[in-house]
């Protein structure tokens, strides 16, 4: 890391401690970019109910949620979340070939219909910064209005955090 992390509560007091506590109180423990979000409390505490909003109460299934955050994780080249993801993936049932194919951006007829159409629209957000009026108009007739704002934010959320770890070598 290029940074010392914060992943202790020893020390802390005001702002950081109600942030160490925040994201604590969320995920258990504190890991990878929250340690380094912790340097800036008030952004660590905003970011940390992002997060626990897209992984714990988004619209869009842990499933296809996760095939998000994998596509996210290898298009942006971010290691640790891939590690992180993956692990996740794999116990929200998702298929070791299908991941495998996502890393390696080959053999993507293992996906189903929907990780196809979640992979797609990651994939054109990340390295086109848009969606293409096709794969959205699929995804919009697969998914409502919120699950699309929910998709839309993940994707977003996830490379927010692959930028943190990525520049702090996390």
């Amino acid at each position: 890391m290029r940074i010392d992390g914060i992943f202790e509560k020893d020390g802390l007091e005001g702002e950081s401690l109600k942030a160490y506590e925040n994201i604590i109180g969320t995920r258990g423990r504190i890991v990878g970019p929250f340690g380094v979000l912790l340097h800036s409390p008030q952004l660590a505490c905003l970011v940390g109910d992002t997060g626990a909003y897209v992984r714990f109460n988004s619209t869009i299934p842990n499933e296809l949620g996760e095939i998000a955050v994998l596509t996210t994780a290898s298009t942006l080249n971010c290691n640790f979340e891939w590690q992180a993801h993956s692990e996740l993936a794999r116990n929200a049932g998702i298929a070791e070939d299908v991941i495998t194919a996502i890393h390696s951006n080959t053999n993507l007829e293992v996906l189903n219909q929907d990780q196809q159409l979640i992979y797609t629209y990651a994939r054109e957000l990340l390295t086109q910064n848009r969606v293409s009026s096709d794969t959205y108009s699929n995804a919009s007739k697969r998914f409502s209005t919120k699950e699309l704002v929910d998709l839309t934010t993940t994707i977003g959320y996830y490379s927010m955090i692959a930028s943190v770890l990525n520049a702090f070598e996390v």
